[in-house]
């Protein structure tokens, strides 16, 4: 009889142990999804602020493009005109 009871106490022991063990991993779980989540909100708030960061400077380089692509087509269409015009002085020449 001794000896069941010896058992039982090492299995309770054993039970006990692996009832800590248990707890352990599930508060840990429990800190890494939370960590988790917050690590995803920093990083949406980083692109979020990264982008409200970036809107003007992108918004002042699409206008300066635009700017840039109005004067190349004012500058083409000068040309065209001017071709236009000494193409007329050179037949009146003739």
């Amino acid at each position: 009889m001794s000896t069941d009871k010896s058992e039982f106490e090492e299995l309770k022991e054993i039970v006990l142990e692996n009832n800590r063990i248990l707890r352990n991993l599930e508060s840990k779980a429990r800190l890494a999804t939370i960590f988790g989540v917050i690590k995803w909100f920093v990083y949406i708030g980083i692109v979020i602020g990264l982008f409200a960061f970036m809107k003007p400077i992108y918004e002042q380089l699409l206008e300066t493009y635009s700017g840039i692509k109005e004067s190349t087509e004012i500058i083409m269409d000068g040309k065209t005109a001017a071709n236009d015009r000494l193409d007329t002085l050179l037949q009146f020449l003739k």
